[in-house]
Order: structure tokens, then sequence, then C-alpha cells
């Protein structure tokens, strides 16, 4: 990609990268402890006999899920293109990649795209590049649905990309940043406590106590 002399041979896209990857980080720790508590709303409604204080989520919380999963996208869209400016940028995954630039693009212009995606037969094909795209990915799927869980997966950003492919991205962003800039290491946010318990056989469940 063709870059402005302004990110030559300066700090300034390793600095992005880390700041990025920060957002990103910080985005996760928000909003899979929603999704988890999603998952132990629905859980407990599945049980038989069922629990004698059932849980709930508040349409609050409903709302706070959706926003944080998309200021998550926001945010990973604007990683990946900082990636892209660093000198040897790590790899990226060709689906992770293209299905979190189609999820953010779908989820910023959504006047345009929910009446393509939210219903349940689809009218036509979607107006634009990255709504074509994602819909040929994703013929039964949206890009809407902020508590996506896959027992096997655990929280889904996408329908294709987990949040652990996610972290993983942020991980290797960071460990590549700090290798050159050792000095930006103190910017970097801890890894957020996850809300998941991952069974040796490799299973995601909601831990039942999150405290």
């Amino acid at each position: 990609m063709t870059t402005d002399p302004y990110f030559a041979d300066t700090i300034m896209p390793w600095r992005q990268a880390l700041l990025w990857a920060s957002a990103v980080r910080r985005q996760l720790g928000r909003w899979e402890p929603l999704v988890a508590e999603h998952c132990r709303v629905m859980n407990d409604r599945s049980l038989s006999p069922k629990p004698a204080v059932p849980t709930t989520m508040t349409t609050e919380e409903m709302w706070q899920g959706e926003i944080e999963r998309h200021f998550l996208l926001v945010a990973a869209h604007d990683l990946l293109k900082a990636i892209d400016l660093l000198d040897a940028p790590p790899a990226v995954d060709a689906t992770v990649r293209a299905e979190l630039t189609e999820a953010r693009d779908l989820v910023e212009h959504w006047v345009e795209n929910m009446p393509h995606f939210m219903v349940s037969d689809r009218p036509g094909s979607p107006g634009y590049k990255t709504g074509k795209n994602f819909a040929a990915r994703n013929p039964r799927a949206g890009p809407y649905n902020w508590w996506s869980w896959n027992s096997q997966r655990g929280p889904m950003v996408t329908p294709n990309v987990s949040g652990e492919q996610v972290h993983e991205l942020v991980a290797v962003t960071i460990n590549v940043v700090v290798s050159v800039h050792p000095d930006l290491a103190e910017a970097v946010p801890p890894v957020p406590v996850g809300p998941w318990v991952v069974t040796s056989g490799g299973g995601w469940w909601p831990k039942q106590d999150p405290a």
C-alpha cells in the first residue's frame, strides 16, 4: 500500500499498531463478559428443572453488548490498517482480515445493510462489495449478532472469527511492536481475565461465578 511520508522512518506506525491493539484488547474485555452472561441465561432456561431464581439480562445489558461489539469491530479495523503500515507486519489469516473488515463496514453502515441481513428471507444481494462478500461466505448468518458463541470455539466476534483468534492477533501485534520499540511496553494493557472455562476437550463454557 502507498504510505504517506509522515509514517516513514518514524515511531508513529508502531505507536498506532500498539494503540489499536490495546483498544481491541480492552474491547474484548468489555464484550466477552456480556456474551458469557447471555450464555448463562440461555443455559439456565434450558435446564430441567429450572433454577429457583432464573437469571435474566436487562435491556441495558443487551444494548451494552451490542455497543461493545460495535466498537470492538471499529478498533479491530483500525488495528488492521495500522498493521499494514509496519515494515514487517505480522501475518493475518485471510478470513480473519476479510470478515473483520466486512463486519465493521456492515455495522458502521447499518442503515443501508440492516434491511438486507436482518430478515429471514434476504432480498436480492447487498449493494456494496463488503456486504456481497460477507453474504457469500455466510448465507445464513448475519453480521449483527453480538452474543454469538460456539461451544468449541468460544465467543464469536463474527460468524467465522472467534474471540480467541482476535486475542491472538492482538498478542502477536504487541509482541512485534515491543520487540522493535521496547520503550512502548509500559503502554500495553494486561490481558483481561476471561469469563470462560475451557475444558480439556476444548469446550468453552461461561464461568458460573464470574466474580
